[in-house]
């Protein structure tokens, strides 16, 4: 059995990088490791109404970014009838404050107030219409008025302690993701099915066949990931067992 020095210890490592895509330091941690990302269940509507006459054009924010608080929805708007009507849909209920609302062309600001909704990513759509002239344009926006809400923590084994068999490291991951990647490494490599895995929210159990694994103490490091759009989180920890 291999000798080491290393100390029985907890290191939680935190790295959030939220907004555009052409602002991320650096990709996502499955990525750099040559493993592939899942991509969740959030999933962007793309049926609805297509006006020849009506084209509409996002300018800010991005597809699939964070919003908070009271933001603007900006687009520029062509058509050939002039003002439309807007109707705003948020997971399919209509948003009050637009609801079959007069809207012009040109550039124009539709402000939506995320603090009534829920956290998390949630389908918007834009439904314009002229008489029987009918265009949607669809959006995907993370509503995230509290910052990320992401906790996890570890019931069992205790960090440090021996590991033999068939092991199940119990943890409670806590978060607004729907669903997000669940990575674990043992001493650096991949170990499946965790390569990754989507997990919900709540106690997750990471069962690991430790015949599989060197004799000693391994690091087991479990990266939380997720990667929708404009929208990404990784969030690292470490554990360190004796394999025995």
């Amino acid at each position: 059995m291999r000798k080491t020095s290393r100390l029985f210890a907890l290191l939680f490592v935190t790295m959030m990088f939220v907004g555009a895509a052409q602002t991320q330091m650096q990709s996502p941690f499955a990525t750099q490791n040559n493993l592939n990302l899942i991509t969740p269940t959030e999933t962007l509507m793309v049926s609805g109404y297509d006006s020849p006459n009506i084209t509409i054009a996002l300018t800010s924010p991005a597809n699939g970014s964070s919003v908070s608080g009271i933001f603007d929805i900006n687009v520029d708007i062509t058509s050939d009838f002039g003002p439309l009507n807007v109707t705003l849909f948020i997971e399919e209920a209509i948003y009050s404050a637009y609801n079959e609302t007069t809207i012009g062309t040109g550039p124009q600001a539709i402000t939506v107030d995320s603090t009534t909704q829920v956290e998390g990513m949630l389908n918007f759509t834009l439904f314009f219409e002229y008489q029987t002239e009918k265009e949607t344009y669809y959006l995907l926006y993370f509503v995230d008025n509290n910052a990320f809400n992401f906790e996890v923590s570890w019931y069992t084994p205790a960090n440090g302690s021996t590991l033999t068999g068939v092991e199940s490291i119990d943890l409670n991951v806590t978060h607004d993701f729907g669903n997000l990647n669940l990575t674990l490494l043992v001493d650096g490599v991949a170990y499946a099915p965790y390569t990754p895995l989507l997990i919900g929210s709540g106690n997750i159990s990471v069962i690991v066949d430790t015949s599989n694994l060197w004799e000693g103490y391994d690091n087991f490091t479990f990266v939380f990931e997720y990667d929708v759009l404009a929208t990404t989180f990784s969030y690292v920890m470490y554990l360190e067992y004796l394999v025995d």
